[in-house]
């Protein structure tokens, strides 16, 4: 086995350089080539790893502890350099992936732009809202309205789950905190449908984060 990370949080590790100039677009661009090549492993591994490295990159490390914790991966050495799923593969991710070097380039802002990528639906319009729950892996698709909000949406997830099959429902610790992360960004509960820019059919990932009960 590969150990297990026993309460460890997981940390960006040290500072470093790519050794060559490189601007944020263009490390993003890297990014968004490593993580749409990896084929080896499970799909739904690499998700959350993905979305560990995106809380990291947003200097969330707690939550990124809580998305790997959610799958059952471990991280022996503090890193996303390394992690394991529950069956001992190994998931290699370069640091770059998870964390900026220290010799960027910094780029001048775009004129103009809009932020955020996908258009905001117009309040109240239906939509099927996809989730993905860990543990367990399971899929739910909700049909709402665009004007609900993320709080209203998780009191949804526990209703479908409270009324799935008993496997699931044994799996999920529907008591314990949920947190919903979307394009690797975690959804704020006062947030709707909407205001997320959630799109129909794109998965948002659902973690029931079992409380560390003190001894």
């Amino acid at each position: 086995g590969a150990g297990g990370s026993g309460g460890k949080k997981l940390t960006v590790g040290k500072k470093f350089k790519m050794g060559r100039k490189i601007t944020q677009s263009e490390l993003a661009d890297m990014r968004e080539e490593f993580w749409h090549t990896r084929v080896d492993g499970n799909r739904n591994m690499w998700d959350a790893i993905k979305g560990a490295a995106e809380a990291l990159l947003s200097q969330q490390a707690d939550l990124a502890t809580t998305i790997l914790t959610a799958s059952q991966i471990t991280f022996p050495e503090g890193t996303l350099a390394k992690c394991y799923d529950e069956l001992g593969h190994e998931y290699q991710v370069p640091q770059w992936c998870y964390s900026n070097p220290t010799d960027l380039l910094q780029e001048a802002p775009a004129k103009g732009g809009k932020a955020g990528g996908g258009q905001p639906l117009e309040p109240g319009k239906p939509i099927t809202v996809c989730l993905r729950v860990a543990p367990g892996e399971k899929d739910f698709k909700l049909d709402l309205t665009s004007d609900v909000t993320i709080q209203a949406l998780k009191e949804k997830l526990k209703e479908a789950i409270s009324s799935a099959e008993e496997d699931i429902r044994k799996e999920v610790p529907i008591e314990s905190q949920q947190r919903l992360i979307y394009r690797g960004k975690e959804l704020k509960d006062n947030q709707s449908i909407s205001e997320a820019a959630i799109e129909p059919e794109v998965i948002v990932q659902a973690y029931f984060c079992r409380q560390q009960n003190p001894p």
